[in-house]
């Protein structure tokens, strides 16, 4: 029973909530606390169309922003001042007072209606409304893209001066290792693909060269009551120590050379690297700063009137 009548009670209370909040809404639409006054409701329902621009996101509330700010003190100074309508004898804060602006639930589009005692010069209001909302949010996406335009092009010439600073150093370093044959080697390999190869090479033929050793050596103390053979065998083992000591000695020398190449192999994949991306990068803004320059000279529809104002 105790569970029951807090059910009750938070559910009054929500209800009460959620009255003052639909009250504070259509208040807000009305545009003023005084509710709207006319013998005539002319309304018109238009649909928004967001710009599709890196310069200019949508945002999930794009919407209800763009349909809140039909009502706006500065789209209705820029309609009564476009239209003059103090000549017309149009007072701006009756057309506030009056002018409510709805989002039609659950969609893209604005009902606008404007309670008035003469339903033609509502009907032309609403019309002027319309216009400057579609001049006003124009004008401030073209200006929006020309800042970011702007702010765009000194970025790209900045980072050209970077492009070429990380050639002239990958230049630099080509110039002092000579062609780097090590480029495009697997990952973790600090011999590169040339220079391990050679470096594989020697080593196996440095082994083959002390197995042939062993064996003339074993060879040479079988036969040795055999002294023409013997001869020849001895021959044979001074040319072939000889040889292993060739290959033994290059063999250390790739080995002791390893670090040095290992560290010029560093610098320059660190700096083809961020020459390559630097690049990538420049020419990712110079592909935006065409399409922001394209986006300038498009005719884009901001708006579909989908009922005219009646």
């Amino acid at each position: 029973m105790k569970y029951s009548k807090l059910s009750t009670v938070t559910t009054t209370a929500a209800m009460k909530h959620l009255f003052v909040m639909a009250f504070a809404i259509l208040t807000i639409g009305c545009g003023g606390e005084d509710s709207p006054s006319g013998k005539h409701q002319v309304t018109a329902v238009i649909q928004i169309h967001p710009t599709e621009s890196n310069f200019y996101p949508t945002t999930e509330n794009f919407i209800a922003n763009e349909i809140a700010s039909l009502s706006l003190g500065t789209n209705l100074t820029a309609a009564a001042s476009e239209n003059n309508w103090e000549s017309k004898d149009i007072n701006l804060d009756n057309v506030q007072k009056n002018l409510v602006v709805t989002q039609i639930p659950g969609t893209d589009m604005a009902s606008i209606t404007l309670h008035s005692d003469d339903p033609d010069q509502a009907k032309k209001i609403i019309e002027a409304i319309i216009i400057s909302y579609i001049k006003q949010r124009r004008t401030m996406e073209e200006d929006r893209a020309k800042r970011a335009l702007d702010a765009l092009d000194n970025e790209a010439m900045e980072q050209e001066d970077l492009v070429q600073d990380y050639r002239k150093e990958l230049t630099v370093l080509i110039q002092q290792y000579g062609i780097p044959y090590f480029d495009d080697g697997s990952a973790g390999n600090h011999l590169g693909v040339s220079e391990k190869a050679i470096f594989q090479s020697a080593r196996a033929k440095l082994a083959d060269l002390e197995t042939e050793l062993a064996l003339l050596r074993a060879k040479n103390e079988a036969l040795e009551r055999d002294e023409v053979e013997q001869a020849k065998l001895t021959l044979q083992l001074q040319v072939l120590e000889k040889q292993v000591l060739e290959i033994r000695e290059m063999v250390d020398a790739r080995k002791e050379d390893a670090i040095t190449l290992s560290l010029k192999q560093t610098n320059y994949t660190q700096a083809k690297e961020q020459y390559e991306q630097s690049r990538g990068m420049l020419r990712e803004m110079k592909k935006q700063h065409s399409e922001g320059k394209i986006f300038l000279k498009m005719s884009r529809v901001l708006i579909t009137v989908r009922q005219e104002p009646k």
